[in-house]
């Protein structure tokens, strides 16, 4: 199933990443942009190794300029953080210690990393650091990156990962019936049945497929939304948000970048939880300093 259902969810979102933000990410950052006009993604980039705010070198400016007439005057070198890699769908590595950086700093998004090239025929090569190099060298780093990007795919994955104990059964079963009427993608982890299971269980798998990457975000159900959000919440990386109204899963997006929405069945009704699933699958995180740095403080 596609990735963009009904132009109402969040986009897949692309971070491309290289050493100092200054060339060959921002480059493919620039380049997918301009070659993906319709739009059906988010593109970003980030370097592991960042000199405060730095602008793009000079030769990738006019390699671009040159070749495509894209401006790149504009960009700013920015340092990945773990709220970018989090949020992130796909991440696009320029090189093998790129890779291994990553994995190492942010272990639980490991397959959520690829090779730039793997959208290539050169599956899993790096693209050379072009900084010293004279123009000629940019322009074909510039080249090789456009061959890559214009050959992305949405990426095949489900969007959301579902899970409930017998308290939410009956509400969980109105949600999957909203979910395939909207044509959302998701992952079920049960329960299939009224009898009793133990929550944290539910939880553990649905959270497991969250950081792993499998899914973008997360809907649990229990009696009461409480137990579940406790037992989500248990996880490093793990933002698990208890909403029973419209205004607290859009808040919590805005501001705290949830990543899996807690309900209770014996709480709210089938109507109420389809807004507030709507709401929060539909809204952004804000990416504001002020919120980033709160998130950052979550671990």
């Amino acid at each position: 199933m596609n990735f963009l259902m009904k132009g109402k969810l969040t986009l897949p979102k692309i971070l491309f990443v290289c050493s100092g933000n200054t060339c060959r990410s921002p480059m493919a950052e620039a380049l997918a942009s301009h070659f993906h006009t319709d739009k059906n993604y988010v593109f970003l980039s980030r370097g592991v190794s960042v000199f405060s705010s730095s602008s793009a070198e000079k030769n990738a400016v006019d390699a671009l300029r040159n070749l495509y007439d894209i401006n790149l005057l504009n960009h700013r070198a920015t340092q990945i953080s773990e709220v970018d890699v989090h949020s992130a769908d796909v991440i696009a590595v320029m090189t093998a210690s790129h890779k291994a950086y990553l994995e190492d700093a942010f272990p639980t998004i490991k397959n959520k990393i690829k090779f730039l090239t793997e959208f290539s025929d050169d599956d899993g090569f790096d693209i050379p650091d072009p900084f010293g190099g004279d123009l000629d060298c940019y322009m074909q780093c510039a080249k090789r990156i456009k061959e890559c990007v214009e050959k992305m795919k949405s990426p095949e994955k489900s969007l959301i990962a579902i899970g409930c104990d017998q308290g939410g059964f009956a509400l969980m079963q109105s949600v999957r019936a909203y979910l395939n009427k909207e044509n959302i993608d998701y992952t079920d982890f049960g329960s299939m049945t009224e009898e009793s299971i133990d929550y944290p269980i539910i939880a553990e798998n649905v959270t497991s497929a969250v950081l792993s990457g499998e899914c973008s975000k997360g809907i649990l159900i229990c009696g009461t939304g409480i137990g579940v959000s406790i037992a989500a919440n248990r996880n490093k990386g793990i933002r698990a948000a208890l909403c029973h109204d419209v205004f607290s899963a859009k808040a919590t997006r805005l501001h705290n970048d949830a990543n899996i929405l807690a309900m209770g069945g014996r709480v709210i009704g089938p109507g109420l939880a389809e807004e507030i699933i709507n709401a929060f699958l539909t809204t952004d995180f804000s990416g504001e300093d002020r919120h980033t740095n709160r998130v950052k403080m979550l671990g």
